[in-house]
């Protein structure tokens, strides 16, 4: 399968499961990902290696845990080449690090990957937070854009999971506080705006009832893969909505509500 659900015991419980769906259980397995370091902790350390659809890429990814008394959060990297001598933060081109706020306790999650990218959704209590490593799609050929890594969260500093921040956004929505991508000129910059910036504040779903979702566009360089704008008039967190005969789950902007705070994940 490419996509998985269930309810982790806190986040190490779900690093770990993490670890093992995209590494042992996800379909196709050749495209499933490589692990170059692992350390159960705390704190934890995964990093690891995606090789694309055809097996012959090489995307380098890692997560490092930290907790404080009441939160447990993942600080999430990508890595341009990766160095098993060296240490999380001294990756030779390695992003900025931006975070995924979680819990000690009991966490709903949706895992959706393939050989190029890992989503995950996680639940933490009314909130919902959004993590993206890999590859988006370009608007170019690989010779042009040999590689388009993003990686994002839905924070740029560590803090408890229920702080609501105003320039606390899932990736779409990032404005440069919550995730990166590295540029086809080779450098590492903050993710910009992404089309359409104000997701479904103007839209209604279909005559038919049906729920029209637009891609995330990357200021012209490409789309996020599998995630999707969708209006969120008589909508709600939670939402499953099928579009070509697929499953999309629609997920909030952490804690916001509004017609305009839903996007929807393709469970596929």
């Amino acid at each position: 399968m490419a996509w998985t659900s269930g309810t982790a015991t806190d986040y190490l419980d779900l690093l770990t499961r993490l670890k093992a769906f995209v590494t042992e259980q996800m379909l196709p397995a050749n495209e499933r990902w490589q692990v170059m370091r692992w350390v159960p902790g705390p704190p934890a350390e995964l990093v690891l290696k995606g090789v694309g659809l055809a097996g012959t890429d090489e995307i380098y990814v890692a997560i490092q845990t930290e907790t404080s008394s009441d939160y447990g959060n993942w600080k999430l990297r990508g890595y341009v080449t990766y160095n098993p001598g060296v240490a999380f933060d001294a990756q030779y081109n390695s992003s900025q690090t931006y975070y995924a706020l979680l819990t000690l306790s009991a966490m709903p999650y949706w895992f959706v990957a393939n050989g190029r990218r890992i989503v995950v959704v996680v639940k933490t209590g009314t909130y919902y937070e959004c993590v993206h490593l890999g590859l988006f799609l370009p608007y170019a050929t690989p010779a042009q854009y040999p590689y388009p890594l993003v990686v994002g969260g839905s924070y740029n500093g560590s803090t408890r999971w229920s702080n609501a921040y105003t320039y606390r956004n899932h990736l779409p929505r990032t404005a440069g506080y919550s995730g990166a991508y590295w540029s086809p000129t080779g450098t590492w910059n903050s993710s910009p705006y992404f089309w359409p910036g104000t997701w479904g504040s103007n839209q209604r779903e279909a005559p038919d009832g049906s729920y029209p979702l637009l891609p995330f566009v990357m200021q012209g360089l490409g789309e996020l893969d599998g995630m999707y704008s969708v209006p969120g008039y008589g909508n709600s967190v939670e939402n499953i909505i099928t579009a070509n005969g697929v499953d999309h789950l629609v997920v909030q902007d952490v804690y916001r509500t509004g017609y305009y705070d839903y996007w929807a994940l393709k469970l596929a």
